[in-house]
């Protein structure tokens, strides 16, 4: 048990490492959103929905990667908090990269996390996860690397 919580530690603190060295300042990412989205969209700039986006998407990984710590908090399992971390990492150093240089990389790790949560029962035994978990995150994974990447394509196709 030690030696997984030490393990846990060093990877959450190279998740942190690589979020803080990697991701542009919330300031900028912010404003970048904001841009984007008012870019795409006039309306949608002016009434300030880039706003309400930016400050989601500060917040979002962060929180879906807690609850995912969380659970295999709660089911006691070292292996199982090993896992979820090596997994948030990936995803969220994706989703880092992809704001650095592609947003085609938001896509993919937005696409593969609904993915991997809907299949995660297969892989990762934890019974603290809730059951509709899965569909939940399925659900909006699917849908939110949809939207996005339609927009990367409409705006490219209007350029």
């Amino acid at each position: 048990m030690a030696k997984a919580t030490t393990v846990s530690a060093a990877v959450a603190a190279a998740i942190a490492a690589a979020a803080f060295l990697l991701n542009p300042s919330p300031a900028q990412h912010r404003a970048r959103i904001k841009a984007a989205i008012a870019e795409r969209s006039p309306l949608a700039g002016a009434i300030g929905i880039g706003a309400l986006t930016a400050f989601a998407s500060t917040y979002h990984p962060l929180g879906i990667a807690s609850y995912c710590v969380l659970f295999a908090v709660m089911g006691g399992s070292g292996e199982t908090l090993v896992i979820e971390l090596t997994v948030g990492a990936v995803l969220i150093v994706a989703a880092v990269a992809g704001f650095r240089s592609s947003p085609w990389l938001v896509v993919a790790a937005l696409l593969a996390h609904g993915i991997f949560d809907f299949v995660r029962g297969a892989a990762i035994s934890n019974p603290w996860v809730p059951v509709w978990w899965p569909q939940f995150c399925l659900v909006f994974g699917v849908t939110a690397a949809g939207y996005l990447a339609w927009l990367l394509k409409s705006s490219r196709q209007a350029s």
